[in-house]
């Protein structure tokens, strides 16, 4: 693959210009932005989502994109928060279980665990070099490493590990059933958001004809009669795996003041969204796939 030119600040507006993308006499505030506040590879990459004819934007503005990368932030940090408390929900359940089970002491499932699924990558790290591990839980790992009882091991497993121990524990015992699949989709989004990478520049993809699709999600949109016969809807990775987060939030989450707040953190994204609706009118896709996410958001929050 050939290798693209390197482009100053200056020679980025240029290009961008010829393509059509209107700067409202404003190129000094987008100098400022892309020297100081984002990055031009971040930025153009929200011009996915506009309509092109001839090979230039029909209508794009620079602010329009702005307002993008901004979204785009608000969205990864509402997934981030939605996400952790979701995996520390986890850890609650697991160790709900665990209290209300006589037969389970908490140290055989982890010793089971261990024999017939994995040693997690963190106590792997420890057996190689207990001196170059982390100081934060060294500490644990010295007092139990040679007998762990269950709610050792969860401070010490990564997102995807904790899935694993979770189903292993619901093969082995009585637990609350949540969607394994839908775990690993909240996993996949969670990632994205944690790398600070771009997600909402594939809010307009083309829908993934054999994708993987929740059978719980597809149920409760049926049920609901949000979904279209071939399903296009949900066969987008961003809105399918952000809608399996709002359902597993819903029924992890009990009812108090925490999900109160970030039920109101929802809500106040949706409401930025919809500021400067100028942006987004003429572009018919854009508008219906975010009504189509904030309806089963909503939906979902009130059905709980």
């Amino acid at each position: 693959m050939k290798q693209k030119k390197k482009f100053t600040i200056e020679e980025q507006i240029k290009y961008m210009k010829s393509l059509n993308i209107k700067f409202d006499n404003n190129e000094d505030g987008a100098k400022e932005f892309l020297t100081y506040s984002n990055y031009y590879f971040k930025v153009k990459s929200f011009a996915k989502n506009y309509k092109k004819i001839d090979g230039k934007y029909a209508n794009l503005h620079f602010a329009y994109l702005r307002k993008f990368s901004i979204l785009d932030t608000a969205f990864r940090e509402l997934v981030l928060e939605l996400s952790l408390l979701c995996e520390h929900l986890i850890k609650v359940l697991i160790c709900r279980s665990c209290s209300q089970n006589n037969n389970d002491n908490g140290y055989e499932i982890v010793k089971d665990y261990f024999l017939l699924k994995e040693i997690p990558s963190n106590i792997q790290k420890y057996d190689k070099d207990k001196d170059k591990f982390s100081v934060y839980s060294k500490p644990l790992l010295d007092k139990y490493r040679d007998d762990m009882p269950l709610w050792v091991l969860i401070e010490l497993l990564n997102f995807g590990e904790l899935i694993s121990f979770y189903k292993f524990y619901k093969e082995n015992y009585s637990i609350e059933k949540i969607s394994v699949f839908n775990l690993y989709a909240i996993k996949s989004l969670r990632n994205i958001a944690a790398h600070n990478s771009c997600i909402l520049h594939t809010l307009t993809i083309h829908p993934i004809k054999n994708m993987k699709i929740s059978t719980k999600l597809r149920q409760f949109l049926k049920d609901k009669k949000l979904l279209s016969r071939n399903e296009t809807e949900i066969k987008i990775p961003l809105i399918h795996d952000f809608i399996c987060l709002v359902l597993v939030f819903s029924k992890l989450c009990p009812d108090t003041e925490m999900k109160k707040i970030l039920t109101k953190k929802i809500r106040i994204f949706f409401k930025r969204c919809k500021e400067k609706t100028e942006y987004f009118e003429n572009e018919p896709l854009i508008v219906k796939r975010y009504l189509f996410i904030k309806k089963a958001t909503y939906i979902i929050l009130r059905n709980k």
